[in-house]
């Protein structure tokens, strides 16, 4: 337990962890889940807007790491075989990361995670027949998945009432959704509408996961 604390502590623990998390052979469940663990205390001892000396570059290089590490290793088979607890608590981690940096050090955040699943970057106006001419070749049903998981974290960690926030992330949150309203919500839309014209008939557990998200959005 105390080489465990003495791990999170460390200036670099977190350095450690995200390579123990990321490598390969991969190593244990449990070591994996310690290791987002650390992480996840690094990007919240960043601040709540990620001002911290030294933050920006820390925070820069974990979204760097992680987000090449869904890329190449979620987006096959390989995601199913992935225990469940580690796919959320991932999840959580990259929504740590966005609540740390977006706008002003992840402005690009919900495009960047809808294209990880193979969705198209479209904003403007929703219709049917523009979603159907989509070409959905690219669409990756497993990335889709952690897609919905991450913005359903988003969610959990901005709006949902049970979750208790002090004055400075109220208003972080709140100034978030505001900047999200000005291009990120429409694009989200787009995303959420291709998932349902496309995927239901193939994938109906993520045509139910996207209406359940959406719910919570509107």
């Amino acid at each position: 337990m105390q080489y465990c604390e003495s791990v999170k502590t460390s200036p670099n623990g977190w350095r450690a962890c995200l390579e123990l998390f990321t490598t390969t052979p991969e190593k244990t469940a449990e070591s994996r889940l310690f290791a987002l663990q650390v992480i996840d205390a690094m990007i919240l001892g960043a601040g709540i807007r990620g001002s911290e000396s030294g933050a920006a570059a820390k925070l820069g290089a974990t979204r760097v790491a992680l987000l090449e590490f869904v890329s190449t290793r979620y987006s096959g088979p390989s995601y199913q075989s992935e225990p469940p607890f580690i796919k959320n608590t991932l999840a959580h981690t990259v929504t740590l990361l966005a609540l740390a940096s977006y706008p002003a050090q992840w402005p690009t955040f919900v495009k960047d995670v809808i294209s990880l699943a193979g969705l198209p970057d479209i904003t403007g106006a929703l219709t049917e027949d523009s979603a159907r001419r989509t070409n959905a070749a690219s669409f990756n049903p497993f990335m889709v998945d952690f897609l919905l998981k991450v913005l359903g974290s988003l969610d959990e960690e901005m709006v949902n009432p049970a979750v208790p926030r002090g004055a400075e992330e109220v208003a972080r949150n709140t100034d978030i959704k505001d900047a999200m309203r000005v291009e990120d919500v429409n694009r989200m839309a787009h995303a959420w509408y291709n998932i349902l014209v496309h995927l239901s008939g193939s994938h109906p557990d993520l045509a139910k996961s996207t209406l359940r998200l959406m719910g919570v959005y509107v």
